[in-house]
């Protein structure tokens, strides 16, 4: 009575820690982990291990043990959830299926956006509000240890597998994957994959913002055909032939540079493969011009600086892959085949969605944007009090106590809206004037002493 007393009065002290759990316990329960294993395992078993206690093993290594396999294990038995050895576990996440990976992420969206709040501020312009963005880029899984019999000795750094992600502008959430086993894969032949998962999620009103490296005559088709759009960067590889018979139109973007844009086809005028584009040239002082290609024809109503603008939040992917590396220890695989990698990168990506969850709940009651709130604070925040939760009351306890609030996505909705605590507050910026870049050195390498010696001289 006693301990069960302690428990509930320690579970309320670590309110962050509740939360992420309380979705957790929604996204990854038990009925929802068994049907999905079904429907995507193929020809895989269980064999004594079931999908959702893989599942929950990995994220309890990814949250609470830096990306540790055999930490996660070595808890998991004390609380009597690992009925098999460790390496058992660990072929299991060997041969981890990529649809269960892919799966695993696409469909945890429903419920998480069930619990997502009714308004969130956005960057995307005004023009773009009904339309669904989405940023797609590729991501190559790295440091791969060298555990296999066929890998040891391997001279260099070894890749996993290779993922491209589609995340939406709006909402800051990574909507869908696709993948290869071979870490060196071109992203193009992934695109197919990643669309299909997109639109079923999202059947209409999409445009893709994508870097150069797509804009070629397939990709592009490729998005058209479901009936959507593309934003791109240009790339001379495809030439563009401007139409004599519409003239250019010039203008200044929201940064006042100037910018000429014109209407024409990507790939020759007349062939099966060409594509009625719109080409965007802004010219910059000091760098190469900024070319963007889109098939928003109608620039009465998607203006040239704001189709600028929207190219500009393509970064967020970026970002987004910064976070969930360095965060999430990503640098650390967990397992030594391209499979595991992917696996580990798709359990990575939907607690990266639940800490966005919390950062847009957070931005809804305190009234601010969320580029306001720190995402990284918000993940070491709850990372501390989950580690600290565990080391008080068991697993299998504290599981209980959560499953005992009976969790649905409304009431974990309305249990995160009252989260908030002010150091998730972005530092202002610091506006001194950038370091000049570091001189350049012959030799890869160099004295820690001679490099004391000439910073004080």
């Amino acid at each position: 009575m006693i301990q069960d007393e302690f428990s509930a009065e320690a579970l309320q002290r670590v309110p962050v820690a509740t939360g992420v759990l309380s979705v957790l316990a929604v996204l990854f329960s038990e009925e929802r982990m068994e049907a999905l294993y079904e429907k995507h395992r193929g020809a895989s078993y269980k064999a004594g291990l079931s999908f959702h206690t893989v599942v929950e093993l990995m994220y309890s290594a990814v949250v609470e043990h830096s990306a540790v396999g055999s930490e996660a294990f070595k808890s998991a038995r004390l609380a009597n959830k690992m009925p098999v050895t460790d390496q058992a576990a660990y072929g299991k996440i060997r041969r981890m299926r990529q649809s269960l990976s892919h799966a695993l992420l696409a469909e945890s969206m429903a419920p998480l956006m069930e619990m997502f709040p009714n308004s969130v501020k956005t960057r995307v312009p005004q023009c773009f509000n009904k339309h669904n963005v989405y940023g797609i880029d590729g991501k190559k899984l790295k440091e791969v240890g060298k555990r296999l019999k066929e890998t040891r000795g391997t001279t260099g750094k070894l890749l996993g597998g290779k993922a491209l992600v589609a995340l939406s502008i709006h909402e800051q959430l990574v909507v869908g994957m696709a993948s290869s086993l071979d870490g060196e894969a071109n992203d193009g032949p992934l695109v197919p994959d990643l669309l299909a998962s997109v639109h079923a999620w999202t059947p209409t009103l999409n445009i893709f913002l994508a870097d150069s490296q797509f804009c070629d005559l397939t990709t592009p088709r490729r998005i058209q055909a479901y009936g959507s759009d593309f934003v791109m960067r240009y790339h001379p590889k495809v030439h563009f032939h401007k139409d004599n018979e519409i003239p250019a139109a010039h203008g200044e973007d929201s940064w006042g540079r100037p910018y000429v844009e014109e209407i024409g086809w990507l790939g020759k005028p007349g062939s099966k493969t060409c594509i009625r584009a719109r080409r965007i040239v802004v010219k910059r002082t000091g760098q190469s011009d900024l070319i963007i290609v889109t098939s928003l024809l109608d620039w009465n109503k998607f203006s040239a600086a704001d189709v600028l603008e929207l190219y500009g939040l393509r970064w967020t992917i970026e970002t987004a892959f910064q976070h969930v590396t360095k965060e999430f220890d990503l640098l650390h695989m967990i397992g030594s085949t391209a499979e595991a990698t992917i696996f580990q990168f798709s359990i990575s990506l939907v607690i990266y969605n639940v800490m966005k969850l919390i950062q847009a709940h957070a931005s809804e009651a305190q009234g601010i944007s969320p580029e306001e709130i720190s995402l990284p604070k918000i993940i070491r925040t709850a990372k501390k009090q989950i580690i600290s939760i565990s080391i008080f009351v068991p697993s299998n306890e504290l599981a209980d106590l959560i499953l005992s609030k009976k969790p649905t996505p409304a009431r974990v909705a309305k249990q995160l809206s009252r989260l908030w605590n002010k150091d998730w507050i972005k530092a202002p910026k610091n506006k001194r004037n950038p370091k000049p870049p570091p001189k350049k050195r012959s030799g890869a390498h160099t004295s820690v002493y001679r490099q004391i010696k000439e910073y004080y001289a």
